[in-house]
């Protein structure tokens, strides 16, 4: 039987969110949105859902807007205010897991 290459990417639904930035001229752009969806397949992976503060934050971080040390702060900021408690980044028919 012949060995079959798989090449490993980002599940499909993490590649469409940035699907607005695949073409984008800019390399650091393009860059920023594959790390992103690879982030975000890996939460995928493990059966998490992001909230949509977090691809929202994603794109502004794409785009530029804000750095990574940002996205850092604005995600302990939203998680330190109770984001996580509204069912956001949870595991799927099990009990809360710190992510």
């Amino acid at each position: 039987m012949a060995r079959q290459d798989k090449t490993v990417r980002a599940p499909k639904a993490a590649r469409d969110i940035f699907a607005e930035f695949k073409d984008d001229p800019d390399p650091e752009v393009r860059q920023r949105a594959s790390n992103w969806s690879v982030a975000i397949g890996l939460q995928d992976v493990d059966h998490l859902r992001v909230s949509q503060f977090l691809i929202d934050t994603a794109k502004r971080n794409i785009r530029g807007e804000i750095t990574q040390a940002e996205v850092a702060r604005l995600i302990e900021e939203y998680h330190s205010m109770g984001g996580r408690k509204k069912g956001h980044c949870d595991k799927s028919n099990t009990p809360e897991t710190p992510t």
